[in-house]
């Protein structure tokens, strides 16, 4: 588990990139203090975002969104952000999505 290996404490991560393949689900339960706590990750996560890849791999792509958006991420669209009924709709998603998540934190600087 991630959350067993780094120890963020004083540490200031302006971003992550998580190319898991379809085990996002998985990767996010296992690093949510680094990742998603508050001395985790500050501004962004980027992300490949396949659905299908997560159901098949055992994850829950819905569970994903939900752990992401209650840390206070949200999708980056071209204009804006996805509102939280969007980012539980898989069907808003492509078969694979490349994003960007940025957090509250973030958001509240721009």
């Amino acid at each position: 588990r991630l959350d067993d290996v780094v120890d963020t404490a004083g540490m200031h991560i302006v971003a992550a990139k998580m190319d898991t393949e379809g085990y996002e689900d998985n990767v996010l339960e296992g690093g949510r203090k680094v990742l998603l706590g508050l001395e985790g990750v500050q501004d962004a996560i980027i992300t490949e975002f396949a659905p299908k890849w997560i159901t098949e791999k055992g994850g829950d792509p819905t569970s994903a969104m939900k752990k992401i958006f209650e840390a206070g991420f949200l999708v980056k669209k071209t204009v804006g952000y996805m509102s939280e009924n969007d980012m539980m709709d898989m069907t808003k998603f492509s078969d694979r999505s490349d994003l960007v998540l940025h957090s509250q934190s973030y958001r509240s600087r721009k």
